[in-house]
């Protein structure tokens, strides 16, 4: 039986101040920024309660334009998101894990992962988050 919490795509996103935003699964986003690692976790309340905003707060991250570091973390105050402070963003957990990109301006539409990125941009953005030496879908 598959693993419920794995997902066959990583989609990346970069903002407007030049943070990278990780849809790593579907339950931890994580946000490089020039304040560090920000590991957004729906599990990350207190007494393991469950984050039943966490969705919206992820589709917020995914479509919203003109977003920055500073205005996702409003928006996880406002959905009651907690976050932590992170030392490195995972590898994938598999090598057929697919990883996409979405525009940095974000999108409304269903058509996330339209090649928006040149493959020099692709790298780039990968080496920054530490993918170093992963292959992207053309």
């Amino acid at each position: 039986m598959a693993n419920p919490n794995f997902s066959s795509k990583i989609l990346i996103r970069k903002l407007e101040d030049d943070s990278i935003v990780v849809f790593y699964d579907k339950h931890s986003i994580y946000v490089k920024s020039k304040m560090g690692i920000l590991v957004f976790h729906r599990w990350f309340a207190q007494k393991g309660y469950y984050i039943k905003n966490f969705k919206p707060f992820s589709e917020i991250a995914k479509r919203k334009k003109h977003l920055t570091a500073k205005s996702l973390l409003s928006a996880s105050q406002k959905y009651g998101v907690n976050y932590s402070m992170g030392t490195k963003i995972p590898q994938p957990k598999s090598d057929s894990q697919e990883i996409n990109f979405i525009s940095e301006k974000g999108t409304w539409t269903r058509r996330l992962t339209a090649d928006y990125y040149t493959e020099k941009e692709k790298q780039d953005i990968l080496r920054k988050i530490g993918y170093d030496k992963i292959e992207t879908e053309s």
